[in-house]
């Protein structure tokens, strides 16, 4: 049953591990991240980090962690985003 809910590859990430990650060839709708010499498929993503710019303009935000920094894009597409401000920890669930 891979690829249901609970079949799912479950490991807190940083942003520096998702660098990693590459889109499956033949699942468009999953990544694929090498962890301890197995490979693992994903859909799903949790990202948390310290907010440090949001450009409504753009329609992005950009957040980091101690590992990097990762810029959203399309931001729009997320509910109240617009209320989110610098400075201010930011966590995005996106399925």
């Amino acid at each position: 049953m891979v690829g249901n809910f609970v079949d799912t590859f479950w490991r807190k990430s940083f942003i520096g591990d998702l660098r990693r990650a590459r889109k499956s060839l033949d699942n468009d709708s999953q990544w694929l991240l090498e962890y301890e010499g197995k490979e693992h498929r994903f859909q799903f993503i949790w990202l948390q980090g310290l907010c440090t710019k949001v450009d409504k303009y753009k329609d992005t935000i950009i957040i980091e962690d101690a590992t990097g920094q990762a810029i959203l894009q399309n931001c729009s597409s997320i509910p109240d985003v617009w209320s989110t401000t610098e400075g201010i920890q930011f966590v995005l669930h996106y399925i």
